[in-house]
């Protein structure tokens, strides 16, 4: 336990009320969490305001609140503060020991591909140093044990947590998705990056910062808290991205597929088949760390599809450079890697193709929809599930950029879908955001066809598929399920139609159903 007046030592301009300096056991932000002798920090959320369970955490225990105001009526000692998520971030990282400064953190951020990205880095590191730490949108890692993640960036208090696990455990690198949200509302304040990646930047998550630029701005705190002994890695193909390189004192490496001149540059780069490969270039000497990587270049092969992830290996590569990991080493994690889960993930590949995608906003559905362009397909189904409870205007802008290729594939109709068997509360798909895509995409010469449930859409693209035709699953939380329904659906067929023994249906069973062997979300 821990003197009240220690923790909040690391406060500035604090006031308080009933002050005592009391023994903290722990920390708690949501009252389900709160135990006898700990403090409740009250958050003014975007959907409550946690000075309403004040009472309520004190009744069960907690022995201090952190406010924004003061509440009457609660003897606790209470301490005020301007920003109660800056302050839960601050007591948080000093009641675990500031854990992050124990290892090597790694963060990405970015517009598309930071869940890719951050698997392919984990795969490098723990290829050559054994146990390591992965924290974002599917799983929380600590060495061999994992959990399902809920947030993309956790809240700084949970954050501090598996971070002080993982020291505990002897981790030395940890790799993590860094959101925009996430920077926006302080969760990652006090965490030490040594190397940060911006990946890209385009329109996305207008809905939450109010525009592009506070948008934009929110990723940036990333760069701009890096020490000089740190090392910011841009997209070189990106001008938004590199535009990054001006917010931070920290050295810059540059990667790039179109800019011949970045630091680190991707060349031969062979899409046709089913195994993506090209040429890594070092075109400069990059230092990190006392380590000095001179010029060279050496062939990457991928078992992934897709120029973007070209990309997000390119990263991955140019971070086992930096960190003294053998190439040898880097070849063998990057081609042993099968990718992640609804990431442009092929999830069946017989007498014809089901991708699943995350598909989430213009500048990711682009990249997936030029990498379909460079298949070959007789056929192309694009079953889309609508974000649910995004706003208009992200909803207007994906249907824009769906629309604007339809030339390229034939497309005349799409088979749309609101996820109403699967979505929770805050994903459902409101009239407006349904009436905007179908006004869009007819607008454009698409026609579609709306089905109510993810069920129903995804067993339609199925009935329909021919021979060596291409679906795509595309959409957010509303296509989660996809794949499982998917899989599912075509097991079911194919047993129905002919008679099988039992061994023979194990086979099938264990051959379908085999991409969705680790997987978290949809299950």
């Amino acid at each position: 336990m821990i003197e009240l007046q220690k923790i909040i030592s690391v406060l500035e301009g604090v006031e308080t009320l009933n002050f005592k300096n009391v023994l903290v056991k722990g920390i708690a932000y949501h009252t389900d969490r709160v135990e006898e002798g700990y403090i409740f920090v009250c958050i003014k959320g975007y959907q409550t305001d946690g000075h309403l369970y004040a009472q309520k955490a004190a009744s069960k225990g907690a022995l201090v609140l952190i406010v924004e105001d003061f509440i009457e009526g609660i003897a606790i000692p209470q301490v005020k503060v301007s920003n109660s998520r800056k302050a839960l971030a601050q007591i948080s990282a000093y009641f675990y020991g500031y854990p992050s400064k124990d290892m090597v953190m790694i963060g990405v951020t970015g517009t598309n591909g930071k869940t890719t990205t951050t698997f392919l880095i984990d795969r490098v590191l723990q290829k050559a140093y054994g146990k390591t730490g992965l924290i974002g949108t599917v799983i929380v890692k600590n060495g061999d044990s994992y959990i399902p993640a809920e947030l993309t960036t956790p809240e700084s208090l949970d954050l501090q947590r598996y971070l002080w696990e993982m020291k505990e455990n002897n981790i030395k690198y940890t790799t993590m998705e860094v959101s925009s949200s996430g920077l926006d509302l302080n969760r990652v304040d006090t965490i030490d990056y040594k190397i940060a990646v911006v990946n890209n930047i385009s329109r996305d998550h207008i809905d939450l910062h109010g525009s592009f630029e506070n948008y934009v701005n929110a990723k940036k705190k990333l760069v701009r808290n890096l020490k000089a002994d740190s090392v910011a890695i841009l997209n070189g193909d990106c001008t938004e991205t590199l535009n990054f390189g001006i917010e931070t004192i920290a050295p810059k490496i540059t990667f790039g597929i179109k800019n011949p001149f970045t630091s680190v540059v991707a060349e031969s780069i062979d899409l046709s088949k089913s195994e993506t490969s090209y040429k890594l270039k070092v075109n400069e000497t990059l230092v990190f760390d006392g380590r000095e990587i001179q010029p060279q270049e050496f062939e990457v092969k991928l078992k992934i599809m897709g120029l973007h992830n070209v990309y997000n290996s390119l990263v991955a590569a140019t971070v086992g450079l930096i960190m003294g990991v053998d190439v040898a080493d880097i070849q063998k994690a990057l081609y042993e890697f099968r990718g992640v889960e609804r990431r442009f993930q092929l999830i069946y590949n017989d007498e014809f193709k089901i991708i699943d995608d995350h598909f989430a906003n213009p500048g990711n559905i682009r990249i997936t929809l030029d990498t379909i362009k460079k298949m070959n397909y007789s056929q192309f189904l694009l079953v889309y599930a609508i974000r649910g409870s995004r706003g208009v205007t992200v909803n207007s802008e994906n249907a824009r950029v769906i629309a604007e290729n339809k030339e390229l594939f034939g497309l005349k109709n799409i088979i749309l879908t609101t996820s109403n068997d699967y979505v929770g509360k805050k994903d459902i798909v409101t009239d407006d955001e349904l009436n905007c895509v179908v006004k869009i995409l007819e607008e454009g010469g698409i026609k579609t066809q709306i089905y109510p449930t993810l069920a129903e859409g995804v067993k339609r693209a199925i009935d329909l598929a021919q021979k060596d035709s291409l679906i795509l699953l595309g959409g957010c939380q509303g296509m989660d399920f996809g794949a499982k329904i998917a899989l599912d659906y075509i097991y079911q067929k194919i047993v129905s139609r002919q008679k099988l023994s039992v061994k023979t249906l194990k086979e099938l069973k264990d051959k379908i159903y085999e991409p969705l062997k680790d997987r978290v979300a949809g299950i």
